[in-house]
């Protein structure tokens, strides 16, 4: 049973180590993997005047205290929204970036990543159907203290 554990950790890091850093940082497009935990947070929202909904995601990061990395969906500024079927995440796994990648990159090369020039899209694990996934087009609103501060 240890010797599973080990293999499948070791999987598991090995795929966050490989996201290749300079082809994301020179990608036009980046893709933001989201799977709600303690450490990656979501708030759904509704406005009171035209009964929008738009979303709050953030990201607790560990390399600077007390901050959390801010992306929001929301109909005035960020309405696109885009469905791909599955295999999408083998073909673009190279610009898929996970909370794990992030976590282990400075504030600097975290903005580096996901500066305003880019397409950023987030793949929220609650959004995927049988063969589907929901992509929304997201702003990153960047590092931002804690909400729970």
């Amino acid at each position: 049973m240890k010797r599973l554990i080990l293999i499948l950790f070791s999987i598991y890091s090995a795929n966050v180590y490989c996201q290749n850093f300079d082809k994301i940082k020179n990608s036009d497009t980046v893709y933001v993997y989201f799977k709600k935990s303690n450490t990656q947070l979501h708030y759904k929202e509704k406005t009171s005047n035209i009964n929008q909904e738009y979303d709050n995601y953030f990201f607790l990061l560990n390399s600077t205290p007390h901050s959390s990395l801010q992306f929001a969906h929301h109909y005035s500024f960020s309405p696109g929204v885009k469905y791909e079927k599955k295999s999408f995440l083998k073909k673009r796994k190279d610009l898929i970036v996970t909370y794990e990648f992030l976590t282990l990159l400075s504030i600097e090369k975290v903005n580096e990543l996901l500066n305003n020039e880019k397409k950023v899209y987030l793949i929220d694990e609650e959004d995927f159907s049988n063969n589907k996934i929901k992509l929304k087009k997201i702003k990153v609103l960047g590092n931002v203290p804690n909400i729970d501060e």
